[in-house]
């Protein structure tokens, strides 16, 4: 069951609860392994439970201040700088607690959280479940120089935020409690590239985006744990990282490089940052209206020598012959001890009967090798409803065991009487050879608009065994950040939401320009006017 109130103005406020019920057998959290190739690591059971929290945002005050508060479920609060500008970025840690930001736009903001740390589960319904330990944290951001336009040259912005944990219980193992204090700071700079003399043209809020333009931003943070008693088995430690982000746009390519370092046991209270790493990146796109290509080369080695270096080597591009057909194909490759190599290609085709891509995908290394060739289309089936299908046959083999793989799925929406509307997807997978395996997924969504502010949402899902993962190989660094995707054997959820919306006030907007600047009309007498025109 989920309840949710929003009521939205020139001040936003908004509540939300939802209640689940449900036991899941054990299961396996799955993730990209060194090599980039789908692994299951260690079994990993849990219990959806129920989230709540009440939201506010945007309270005025005198000088241009906003003030954003949440209480509940959340995660805490964090400065603008930290919340990823690059490649890299600071983990948010979820909390049953409360969190407060002021902020003055574009200028300076100020932030504090605290509340017990919890972890949110579930797949298409959340939980969330306190763990052991609290979290405290706080923050600010500051612009230190230039103007606070987003296109401003010369802005330099400082930012500093600080988590400390205590009696945080790791990897849910009794005894293994740690306190730990984190701190991270940073400063950006944007503005003209020392060959540039003005910005040109380009899409985007920032001068990295423009022809001339370049942003760079210098990243510290430190971790020291210990334990939070004589007889926690927690080991005591101490680690920094260092990375920096640079990005510009020249004539010919938008371009982005990294340098970083990371020293082993390096965390983000309870979260884990990359660590026992050090490199450095680079990447470029070049793009026109019938073309692209695009090219990453990372160089990375552990910094504690327990693992060898890598080289990592990624080149993508795209062709569009004419408005109906397009190819386009990715090669990557990553040499030391966890050598593999993936390429796709794939190629797409627009017709009377919809949308079409043709896709084949091969991957290889360190024991595992998959080939995975399949079609997908959306067909045209009107403007109100939508209908794709998918199918690919895979062929896999790791540590002696070979397994083949039919894949399909269906999705659709369709519209109802009462401005009702329904969608429908329906995945699955059928494993044969070694070991025998099935998956299935089953996800159905009514919205139901009732009138006068409320509406409804009833939703069905249902999943079964697990699912085979899209083979790729990815670098060092990118398999350091990458979040695990957790697994279940089975899993069956409803859910039933009622909710009310409601408006007041009317914000009122300038041709250009954003709800609540300034606006009016030009009036008056224009002297030496050569054309004798009206302003």
């Amino acid at each position: 069951l989920k309840v949710g109130i929003v009521w939205s103005g020139s001040v936003t406020f908004s509540a939300n609860a939802n209640f689940t019920r449900d036991s899941v057998p054990v299961s396996g959290l799955g993730l990209f392994s060194s090599t980039g190739l789908p692994t299951t690591v260690v079994p990993y059971s849990y219990r959806t439970g129920s989230t709540w929290r009440i939201d506010q945002r945007n309270m005025p005050f005198d000088g241009g201040w906003l003030g954003h508060n949440s209480v509940g479920n959340i995660s805490m609060a964090s400065t603008p700088l930290a919340r990823g500008t690059g490649r890299i970025y600071l983990p948010s840690l979820p909390i049953e607690g409360v969190s407060a930001t002021l902020e003055q736009p574009g200028r300076t903001s100020f932030n504090a959280s605290a509340g017990r740390v919890g972890y949110f589960n579930g797949l298409d319904f959340q939980g969330f479940t306190t763990g052991r330990g609290s979290a405290v944290g706080m923050g600010a951001q500051t612009l230190l120089a230039g103007d606070p336009g987003p296109l401003a040259t010369n802005r330099v912005d400082a930012a500093v935020q600080v988590i400390e944990t205590r009696d945080l219980q790791q990897n849910g193992v009794s005894g293994y409690a740690q306190n730990t204090r984190s701190l991270w700071t940073a400063v950006s700079w944007q503005g003209l590239a020392p060959w540039a003399d003005s910005l040109g043209s380009g899409f985007g809020n920032s001068p990295a985006d423009k022809v001339g333009g370049m942003r760079i931003q210098a990243n510290l943070a430190r971790s020291e744990g210990r334990p939070s008693s004589a007889e926690s088995l927690a080991p005591r430690d101490a680690a920094s990282g260092v990375w920096v982000d640079a990005a510009w746009r020249t004539q010919l390519m938008q371009q982005g490089a990294s340098v970083f370092y990371f020293q082993p046991s390096l965390r983000w209270g309870g979260d884990s940052l990359p660590s026992d790493l050090r490199g450095a990146s680079w990447r470029g796109d070049i793009s026109a209206r019938q073309w692209q290509l695009g090219a990453n080369v990372e160089i990375s080695d552990s910094v504690s020598g327990r693992r060898g270096s890598s080289v990592f080597g990624n080149l993508f591009g795209r062709w569009r012959f004419d408005s109906r057909d397009a190819v386009s194909a990715t090669l990557a490759a990553r040499s030391g001890s966890f050598a593999a190599q993936s390429a796709q290609v794939s190629w797409e085709h627009k017709s009377d009967w919809g949308y079409t891509q043709w896709r084949t995908d091969v991957a290889h290394g360190s024991g595992q090798r998959v080939l995975r060739t399949g079609i997908d289309h959306a067909w045209s089936v009107g403007e109100t409803q939508t209908l794709s299908t998918s199918l690919a046959l895979e062929g896999a083999r790791e540590q002696e065991q070979s397994t083949r793989t039919l894949i399909w799925g269906v999705l659709g929406t369709t519209p109802l009487p009462g401005s009702a509307r329904l969608d429908l997807s329906l995945r699955g997978s059928h494993s044969a050879g070694d070991h025998d395996a099935r998956f299935l997924s089953a996800n159905a969504r009514l919205s139901w608009p009732l009138g006068l502010g409320w509406s409804l949402i009833a939703q069905y899902t249902a999943a079964r065994g697990k699912e085979s993962l899209s083979p790729a190989v990815v670098s060092a660094l990118t398999a350091a950040t990458l979040s695990p995707q957790l697994f279940t054997s089975s899993n069956r959820s409803f859910m039933v939401a009622l909710r009310y919306e409601s408006r007041t006030g009317l914000a009122s907007a300038p041709i250009g320009g954003a709800p609540g600047r300034g606006a009016g009309r030009v009036g008056g007498h224009v002297f030496f006017d050569q054309d004798n025109k009206p302003p």
